[in-house]
């Protein structure tokens, strides 16, 4: 994540890192056997919908001068997400 850090915004990563609310949850389904109710599944329904108008919105941005290149952004943004 600190290497992806290097290649996206600050803001981007932070957002992003939403994403682990998603996948405790699926650990805890797979591995502790929880089951989660109706709100926790629109909660994190929500939560994923953010995270994914975040990461698009900054892979389709307009690139500016002093950005790194389009195709650094975009792998930052896939080794945030893996991570």
């Amino acid at each position: 994540m600190n290497i992806a850090l290097t290649m996206v915004a600050a803001s981007v990563y932070q957002m992003l890192r939403g994403m682990i609310i998603i996948i405790t949850a699926g650990m805890s389904i797979l591995f502790l056997k929880r089951k989660l109710y109706r709100h926790h599944w629109s909660s994190m329904a929500f939560i994923f919908l953010g995270v994914l108008l975040v990461g698009v919105a900054y892979a389709t941005k307009p690139k500016e001068p002093d950005q790194p290149e389009e195709e650094t952004n975009v792998l930052g943004l896939f080794m945030l997400v893996v991570a």
